[in-house]
């Protein structure tokens, strides 16, 4: 839940190019049930940052009729126009005073991620929810009322491309594994301490 509303991009104040980008970006991943979303919304309320959702980017594309064409029989983008939405994104949530942009479950795959800083910038942090799969399901199947075959499916796709993804970070960003079998409440003070880290 919690994921913010795509808009149309205002130009001004961004500056030329990604590398201009005046604030910083940090990258919020993590599996399905990882618990993601709840902690960006305890991250905006308390930090002020702007929250960009590439799940409810592409649903919104998607349902507004865009020119912009998905993938012949999915509900998916091709990755250049993943990217160009990202970045229009940040530049609708662009304001003076702004303290970052806060990116939930973006890069997925590996090729995004090399392709991810030349087009929207580098980011200035990246933490990672960690929780077991049996953690992961109990929480899907509590919240989403998805099948449990579903579910196994949903978290195999999500392991197939993450730890790739992880690896990249590890190597090129400050990068934080968060403890996420806690409460919202004690993952939270993980998150923070990751993020006052740079602040």
């Amino acid at each position: 839940g919690g994921c913010a509303r795509s808009r149309r991009p205002q130009r001004a104040g961004w500056g030329r190019g990604a590398s201009a980008r005046p604030q910083p970006l940090l990258l919020l991943q993590g599996g399905p049930g990882s618990g993601k979303g709840t902690q960006c919304e305890k991250l905006v309320r308390k930090y002020g940052f702007a929250h960009v959702c590439v799940a409810e980017l592409l649903r919104d594309e998607l349902a507004s009729g865009s020119p912009r064409k998905p993938l012949q029989g999915r509900l998916s983008f091709p990755q250049a126009d993943v990217l160009d939405l990202l970045k229009e994104a940040l530049l609708a949530r662009w304001a003076p005073g702004l303290r970052g942009f806060l990116m939930e479950a973006s890069p997925q795959e590996l090729k995004q991620a090399h392709d991810f800083e030349p087009r929207v910038g580098p980011p200035q942090l990246v933490m990672c929810m960690e929780c077991s799969a049996d953690t992961m399901s109990r929480r899907l199947l509590q919240r989403d009322g998805e099948s449990p075959e579903a579910v196994a499916r949903r978290l195999q796709t999500y392991y197939r491309a993450s730890l790739a993804v992880a690896a990249h970070y590890e190597e090129t960003a400050p990068f934080h594994k968060i403890n996420a079998e806690g409460s919202p409440e004690e993952v939270f003070l993980h998150v923070c301490s990751a993020v006052d880290a740079i602040f």
